[in-house]
């Protein structure tokens, strides 16, 4: 097919489109109309409804020495969106909405996992920033202190008596070496040394020294263990602030896309009522 064969289709089309946008512009006010009243329903609809404000804090899951996590992270995460876990925290905090107290299904709470971390980011949302903020931290509490602190303080406890244990090991190693070398120098003083006696002792002494270094050894891998850098029980990185404004209804998105199909409905409503008119103009 040559171009001169192919410019009546391109005419057509151009004729084509030059009549669609013909027909919209002589239905441009039933489409302004339509756009307007979507837009203008939209935001008396966003404005009625109820305001939700969303806050968050950052929690990381506490260690124990080289056991790992006081909990696993899925599991703490997974434990506060359960409805168990949220009706214990309404009832210990007396968290209310109207004079009543909350049901857990009221309360919006959103955890995630920080990637190859302890850390959680717990959202939670409410009718004022004030509860919020009150939910989060009651949330916090009852994991930090209430579950996580009993089975730290109890770890720790165990880790002290083991430190305790092993410093009085070492006492007793190190005394019994002091007496090992007392023996051993009387005995070389003796102008009669007893050979097997100075042996023997001498392999005792060389015994006794390799257990007081790897108890020192272990006493100081237990005690870097215990230290804050390998323990430390569950705490709030980042603390829950006041929200500025509310999270939802998002005002703006709701608007725009109520516009949009406003805008859409009343070009499809310009083509029916043209193709009507059409049809009617047909038969007169």
């Amino acid at each position: 097919m040559n171009t001169n064969e192919r410019l009546p289709d391109i005419y057509e089309d151009e004729i084509d489109l030059w009549a669609y946008l013909g027909v919209l512009w002589k239905r441009k006010v039933l489409i302004l109309s339509i756009t307007l009243l979507c837009a203008i329903s939209a935001a008396v609809i966003s404005f009625l409804l109820p305001k939700s404000y969303r806050s968050e804090i950052i929690l990381k899951v506490g260690s124990i020495g080289t056991i790992g996590g006081i909990d696993d992270v899925n599991n703490v995460a997974a434990l506060i969106k359960s409805k168990p876990f949220l009706a214990t925290v309404i009832q210990k905090n007396g968290l209310k909405r109207g004079g009543n107290l909350l049901k857990p299904e009221q309360i919006m709470v959103k955890t995630s996992i920080e990637k190859n971390t302890q850390l959680i980011n717990i959202q939670a949302e409410a009718e004022s920033p004030e509860q919020a903020v009150a939910i989060l931290n009651a949330v916090a509490n009852e994991v930090v202190v209430e579950r996580h602190k009993v089975k730290f303080d109890e770890a720790m406890r165990i880790a002290k008596d083991i430190e305790a244990d092993l410093n009085a090991q070492i006492a007793a190693s190190e005394a019994e070496i002091r007496a090992l070398k007392e023996g051993l120098a009387k005995i070389q003083r003796n102008p009669g040394v007893d050979a097997p006696a100075v042996i023997l002792l001498t392999a005792r002494l060389n015994d006794r020294g390799n257990n007081l270094g790897t108890l020192k050894q272990r006493l100081g891998e237990v005690q870097l263990a215990n230290s804050p850098l390998r323990s430390e029980n569950t705490r709030v990185i980042d603390p829950a602030l006041l929200p500025e404004g509310p999270a939802r209804p998002k005002k703006f998105l709701i608007v725009s896309l109520a516009t949009f199909s406003g805008f859409m409905i009343g070009v499809f409503g310009a083509f029916i009522q043209e193709s009507f008119g059409r049809r009617k103009a047909a038969k007169e």
